[in-house]
Order: C-alpha cells, then structure tokens, then sequence
C-alpha cells in the first residue's frame, strides 16, 4: 500500500473510531414522566433538561401526604449513552426529610426511556 493509501486508510479508521466513540447524546428538552402511585393511581412529572442542569416535578398527588411532591426539585443526569443516562432527583435540597432518588433509564425508542422505582412500579420518560 502507498504512503498516502495508508494515510487514508488511516483517517477513516480514525474517523470511524471518533464517530462510535464520541457519540454524544442531546438529552436537552422536556419530558413527560408516566408512574403508578403507591396506591395504583395513574401520576405524572415533569422533568426539563438543559445545558445548565435539570429540574423535575411531580404533578398531582396528594400533598397532605407527601410533602416532598409537587416542587419544583433539582436534579442531575449522569452517566449518559447512546442507550442509556441516570438521572438523580435532590428532594433533600427542597425540604429536610426528603429523600433523594436515582433512577438509572435505557432507551426503547427516539423518544422513549423507561426506568423501575424502587418499589417495583415501571418510570417511563417521553420527551415532548
């Protein structure tokens, strides 16, 4: 193989390997979070992702129970893949004796990333 062959040979092979290793995924935007209730009951959240950081809230609900849901709560996304990112909700920063939770979600689809609660109940995320 000539020089400048393996010069091209090279590149792509470089090229190829920067494409499937420097992927990255854009997460930015706004999703539906869909769950069961402790009690059964359909429920939602809100989760907004940005450059800057992520917020997430917990919509409905009954407050008198839990006074943890319904803010307006920090949260991190770690850990991101092509397949997949953990994503941390710091209840403890918006009321003492909140505790925070992690998530760790897999993709299913463009949109689409599902989740278990530690309880056993499925977390589906669906970006708007």
């Amino acid at each position: 193989m000539h020089k400048r062959g393996r010069s091209a040979a090279i590149a792509s092979l470089l090229f190829a390997c920067e494409m499937s290793m420097g992927q990255t995924t854009d997460l930015s935007g706004n999703y539906e979070a869909r769950f069961e209730g402790p009690d059964g009951s359909p429920r939602t959240a809100t989760l907004v992702i940005k450059s800057d950081g992520a917020t997430w809230k917990t919509n409905g609900g009954v407050r008198s129970l839990n006074k943890c849901i319904g803010k307006e709560t920090p949260a991190s996304v770690e850990d991101v893949a092509a397949d997949s990112f953990t994503l941390t909700v710091y209840q403890s920063k918006i009321l003492a004796g909140c505790a925070d939770v992690r998530w760790k979600f897999k993709r299913t689809d463009a949109k689409t990333y599902v989740s278990t609660m530690s309880e056993g109940r499925a977390l589906t995320l669906v970006k708007q």
